[in-house]
Protein backbone atom coordinates (compact mmCIF):
# COMPACT_ATOMS: atom_id res chain seq x y z
CA UNK A 1 0.00 0.00 0.00
CA UNK A 2 0.88 3.79 0.23
CA UNK A 3 2.23 4.99 4.34
CA UNK A 4 1.57 8.82 4.65
CA UNK A 5 4.64 10.15 6.86
CA UNK A 6 3.98 13.78 8.41
CA UNK A 7 6.18 14.46 11.19
CA UNK A 8 8.22 17.35 12.02
CA UNK A 9 11.85 17.38 10.81
CA UNK A 10 14.63 20.00 10.45
CA UNK A 11 13.72 22.49 12.73
CA UNK A 12 10.21 22.31 11.57
CA UNK A 13 8.24 22.53 14.65
CA UNK A 14 4.98 24.21 13.58
CA UNK A 15 4.00 24.08 9.58
CA UNK A 16 2.82 20.98 8.55
CA UNK A 17 4.84 18.37 7.09
CA UNK A 18 2.06 17.55 4.34
CA UNK A 19 0.75 19.86 2.06
CA UNK A 20 -0.96 19.91 -1.21
CA UNK A 21 -0.79 16.94 -1.89
CA UNK A 22 -2.81 13.93 -3.80
CA UNK A 23 -2.91 10.31 -4.11
CA UNK A 24 -4.73 9.43 -7.32
CA UNK A 25 -5.54 6.62 -9.69
CA UNK A 26 -3.66 3.68 -7.93
CA UNK A 27 -4.70 0.51 -8.10
CA UNK A 28 -3.79 -1.44 -4.74
CA UNK A 29 -3.67 -5.53 -4.29
CA UNK A 30 -3.03 -6.67 -0.67
CA UNK A 31 -2.01 -10.30 -0.78
CA UNK A 32 -2.96 -10.83 2.81
CA UNK A 33 -1.11 -14.41 3.53
CA UNK A 34 1.69 -13.07 1.34
CA UNK A 35 1.98 -9.89 3.37
CA UNK A 36 1.85 -11.86 6.40
CA UNK A 37 4.70 -14.11 5.75
CA UNK A 38 6.59 -10.79 5.10
CA UNK A 39 5.63 -8.81 7.74
CA UNK A 40 4.21 -10.92 10.34
CA UNK A 41 1.26 -9.50 12.77
CA UNK A 42 1.39 -5.82 11.10
CA UNK A 43 -2.03 -4.97 9.75
CA UNK A 44 -2.27 -4.98 6.10
CA UNK A 45 -3.88 -1.05 4.56
CA UNK A 46 -4.35 0.26 1.26
CA UNK A 47 -3.79 3.95 1.72
CA UNK A 48 -2.66 4.93 5.47
CA UNK A 49 -1.15 7.76 7.49
CA UNK A 50 1.69 6.43 9.71
CA UNK A 51 0.02 6.29 13.29
CA UNK A 52 2.69 8.06 14.96
CA UNK A 53 2.54 10.82 12.65
CA UNK A 54 3.06 14.05 14.72
CA UNK A 55 2.87 17.26 12.33
CA UNK A 56 -0.42 17.95 10.98
CA UNK A 57 -1.78 17.31 7.02
CA UNK A 58 -3.44 20.01 5.19
CA UNK A 59 -5.27 19.80 1.23
CA UNK A 60 -4.61 16.17 1.30
CA UNK A 61 -7.08 14.28 -1.59
CA UNK A 62 -7.59 10.47 -1.75
CA UNK A 63 -9.08 10.21 -4.93
CA UNK A 64 -10.05 7.06 -7.28
CA UNK A 65 -7.52 4.87 -5.99
CA UNK A 66 -8.97 0.86 -5.82
CA UNK A 67 -7.83 -1.38 -3.42
CA UNK A 68 -8.03 -4.85 -2.99
CA UNK A 69 -7.58 -7.22 -0.55
CA UNK A 70 -6.91 -10.61 -1.94
CA UNK A 71 -5.92 -14.40 -0.75
CA UNK A 72 -6.93 -14.06 2.77
CA UNK A 73 -7.28 -17.82 3.78
CA UNK A 74 -9.03 -16.66 6.67
CA UNK A 75 -6.64 -17.47 9.42
CA UNK A 76 -7.45 -13.67 11.71
CA UNK A 77 -5.40 -12.10 13.75
CA UNK A 78 -5.52 -9.72 16.71
CA UNK A 79 -3.82 -6.94 14.09
CA UNK A 80 -6.65 -7.57 11.83
CA UNK A 81 -8.69 -4.64 13.57
CA UNK A 82 -6.54 -2.00 11.84
CA UNK A 83 -6.65 -3.61 8.64
CA UNK A 84 -8.74 -0.55 7.17
CA UNK A 85 -8.76 0.16 3.38
CA UNK A 86 -7.78 3.68 3.48
CA UNK A 87 -6.59 4.98 7.17
CA UNK A 88 -5.59 8.11 9.14
CA UNK A 89 -5.38 7.21 12.84
CA UNK A 90 -3.15 8.75 14.70
CA UNK A 91 -2.12 6.79 17.62
CA UNK A 92 -0.22 9.26 20.24
CA UNK A 93 -1.40 12.60 18.58
CA UNK A 94 -5.14 12.04 17.60
CA UNK A 95 -5.79 16.03 18.11
CA UNK A 96 -3.17 17.21 16.00
CA UNK A 97 -4.99 19.59 13.91
CA UNK A 98 -5.00 18.89 10.58
CA UNK A 99 -7.66 20.86 7.79
CA UNK A 100 -9.15 20.07 4.59
CA UNK A 101 -9.15 15.98 4.20
CA UNK A 102 -10.90 14.80 1.01
CA UNK A 103 -11.20 11.18 0.38
CA UNK A 104 -13.17 10.84 -2.92
CA UNK A 105 -14.12 8.11 -5.21
CA UNK A 106 -12.43 5.35 -3.94
CA UNK A 107 -13.35 1.55 -4.28
CA UNK A 108 -12.62 -0.65 -1.48
CA UNK A 109 -13.17 -3.94 -1.51
CA UNK A 110 -12.75 -7.24 1.35
CA UNK A 111 -11.16 -5.09 3.65
CA UNK A 112 -10.26 -7.70 6.72
CA UNK A 113 -11.38 -4.34 8.98
CA UNK A 114 -13.09 -1.45 7.67
CA UNK A 115 -13.42 0.59 4.31
CA UNK A 116 -12.16 4.19 5.61
CA UNK A 117 -11.05 4.67 9.16
CA UNK A 118 -11.03 8.31 9.87
CA UNK A 119 -9.73 8.56 13.83
CA UNK A 120 -8.03 11.76 14.27
CA UNK A 121 -9.14 15.70 14.01
CA UNK A 122 -10.07 17.15 11.04
CA UNK A 123 -11.53 20.84 10.16
CA UNK A 124 -13.03 20.37 6.74
CA UNK A 125 -13.26 17.50 4.78
CA UNK A 126 -15.10 15.04 2.17
CA UNK A 127 -16.03 11.42 1.80
CA UNK A 128 -17.75 11.22 -0.69
CA UNK A 129 -18.42 8.56 -3.86
CA UNK A 130 -16.80 5.98 -2.09
CA UNK A 131 -17.49 1.95 -2.74
CA UNK A 132 -16.88 0.01 0.28
CA UNK A 133 -17.57 -3.88 -0.76
CA UNK A 134 -17.74 -6.74 2.20
CA UNK A 135 -15.93 -4.87 4.36
CA UNK A 136 -15.27 -6.71 8.14
CA UNK A 137 -13.47 -9.96 6.61
CA UNK A 138 -11.42 -11.10 9.49
CA UNK A 139 -13.07 -12.47 12.96
CA UNK A 140 -10.82 -10.71 15.17
CA UNK A 141 -11.98 -7.65 14.71
CA UNK A 142 -14.27 -4.91 17.05
CA UNK A 143 -17.78 -5.34 14.98
CA UNK A 144 -18.03 -1.46 15.06
CA UNK A 145 -14.60 -1.77 13.00
CA UNK A 146 -16.64 -3.98 10.06
CA UNK A 147 -17.99 -0.99 8.80
CA UNK A 148 -17.58 0.74 5.94
CA UNK A 149 -16.84 4.21 7.16
CA UNK A 150 -15.60 4.73 10.90
CA UNK A 151 -15.47 8.13 12.27
CA UNK A 152 -13.97 7.79 15.59
CA UNK A 153 -12.62 11.31 16.73
CA UNK A 154 -14.03 14.88 16.80
CA UNK A 155 -14.72 16.51 13.25
CA UNK A 156 -16.15 19.74 11.71
CA UNK A 157 -17.41 20.24 8.83
CA UNK A 158 -17.17 17.20 7.01
CA UNK A 159 -19.20 16.19 4.71
CA UNK A 160 -20.06 12.31 4.03
CA UNK A 161 -22.40 11.85 0.84
CA UNK A 162 -23.25 9.73 -1.70
CA UNK A 163 -21.41 6.82 -0.66
CA UNK A 164 -22.06 2.77 -1.86
CA UNK A 165 -21.63 0.13 0.95
CA UNK A 166 -22.58 -3.04 0.05
CA UNK A 167 -22.79 -6.98 1.32
CA UNK A 168 -23.13 -9.28 -0.85
CA UNK A 169 -22.20 -12.06 0.68
CA UNK A 170 -23.94 -15.09 1.66
CA UNK A 171 -22.91 -14.78 5.40
CA UNK A 172 -22.93 -11.06 5.68
CA UNK A 173 -19.77 -9.21 7.21
CA UNK A 174 -20.55 -5.81 7.51
CA UNK A 175 -22.10 -4.60 11.12
CA UNK A 176 -22.80 -0.72 10.57
CA UNK A 177 -22.67 1.27 7.52
CA UNK A 178 -21.23 4.68 8.77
Amino acid sequence: GIMIWSYFSYGNTTNPAISNATIANNKITLNIDGWRQLWGNSPSKGITLETESDSPINNVNILNNEISFNNFSGNSRESDKRAFGISFWRIYFPDVENQNLRIVGNKITNPLAGGIDLSMFVDQGEISQNRIVNPGQSKEIFRAFASGILIDRDVEDIEIKGNSIVDNQTTNTLKVGI
